[in-house]
């Protein structure tokens, strides 16, 4: 049987403030907007290669069709 957690004097952080709070840790600050401009540039040109990129929308896994639409 696992021990019992004592408890805290203090209240309760909200989630988000708790997120603040290590915020300034996060090691590679600005990736999530290079990957998102990269999956954008990736998009572009398989569109202009007539390739369809499409997200399903209940999985979110990529559909890509060769098909090339006339």
């Amino acid at each position: 049987m696992k021990p019992e957690r004592p408890k805290s004097r203090r209240p309760r952080m909200p989630v988000a403030q708790r997120a603040k709070q290590f915020a300034p840790f996060k090691s590679l600050a600005g990736l999530d907007d290079v990957i998102r401009r990269a999956e954008e540039e990736h998009r572009r040109e398989l569109e202009s290669n007539g390739i369809v990129h499409v997200v399903d929308p209940e999985t979110g896994s990529e559909l890509v069709s060769e098909h090339i639409f006339e």
